[in-house]
């Protein structure tokens, strides 16, 4: 029980890593 819930919020954590990766690049692309 306790580790489906890690592993939804490892989940959660990891979506919002890459959105948020997606939006950087989106906003601000590397130079």
């Amino acid at each position: 029980m306790i580790q489906i819930i890690f592993l939804t919020i490892n989940n959660t954590i990891t979506a919002f890593h890459l959105t948020n990766n997606a939006f950087r690049k989106k906003f601000y692309p590397i130079r």
